[in-house]
């Protein structure tokens, strides 16, 4: 009907075939299956193959999501979403997208493999953001913007931008592994706090590592420039101290 609704009432499945092969089936339950019959707990899959023939080009897709966004009066314009319903969910966890290359039949092969890739963004006027979190951080929950659980190390071409590096805990250490040289750039003063474990304020940082950085505190401790006058009138003098004597 060109003006009211109108419907297709089938079996219990539902199948369009093209070039002689069976290409989408819609099963009873509502499950959808392209290239593959389908199964009970899977909303929408993909099993279609990539044939070789002349239409092929140097890029495959499974899913193209490409929208236009011309002239919308909305606030936001979003491409994909998930946004599924929690009610009474047993689940041991809920995953809103993974990427995984177990599946049975797979073979090595030499090129690059990407979990989630992001192009060069750049139209943006105002921000261009490759990967954004808002998650918080709630007292009794394990609230994370991002986890690397794995062994393998994290790449960062281009500078990384954070107001605080901690360790794991708080009352545990962290360290930091550099090249052969390190350079610390500052607006002002370069400044070593110790925080005391299970304290919150600063106690006295003192170097005990023949490679442990000397503070100036600990210069003006040890090495006292004073005139021969001043350093004879010093009653008791300090073995541990550097005096210099100026005149």
């Amino acid at each position: 009907s060109n003006t009211g609704s109108s419907s297709i009432s089938l079996g219990a499945n539902f199948t369009v075939s093209a070039g002689g092969k069976e290409r989408v089936t819609v099963r009873g339950d509502g499950m959808i299956g392209v290239g593959y019959s389908g199964q009970v707990n899977i909303g929408l899959c993909l099993y279609q193959p990539f044939e070789t023939n002349a239409e092929n080009s140097n890029t495959e897709w499974g899913i193209l999501s490409a929208p236009r966004f011309d002239g919308q009066p909305s606030t936001s314009c979003i491409s994909v979403e998930s946004q599924p319903a929690f009610t009474g969910v047993v689940a041991n966890e809920v995953t809103h997208f993974r990427a995984e290359d177990a599946r049975g039949g797979n073979e090595k092969f030499d090129g690059s493999q990407y979990g989630f890739r992001v192009g060069s963004l750049s139209y943006s006027n105002t921000s261009n953001t490759g990967f954004r979190s808002e998650v918080n951080a709630v007292g009794g929950r394990e609230n994370y913007a991002f986890v690397a659980g794995g062994s393998a190390p994290s790449y960062f071409q281009a500078e990384i931008r954070v107001p605080k590096l901690v360790g794991l805990a708080h009352s545990t250490d962290s360290s930091i592994e550099l090249g052969a040289g390190v350079t610390c750039l500052t607006n002002g003063q370069f400044t070593v706090n110790s925080m005391g474990v299970g304290q919150g304020d600063a106690v006295r940082y003192l170097p005990t590592d023949p490679a442990s950085v000397v503070l100036k505190q600990d210069l003006d401790d040890k090495i006292q420039v004073l005139t021969q006058a001043e350093y004879d009138a010093i009653p008791l003098k300090s073995d541990s101290t550097l005096y210099c004597i100026t005149d």
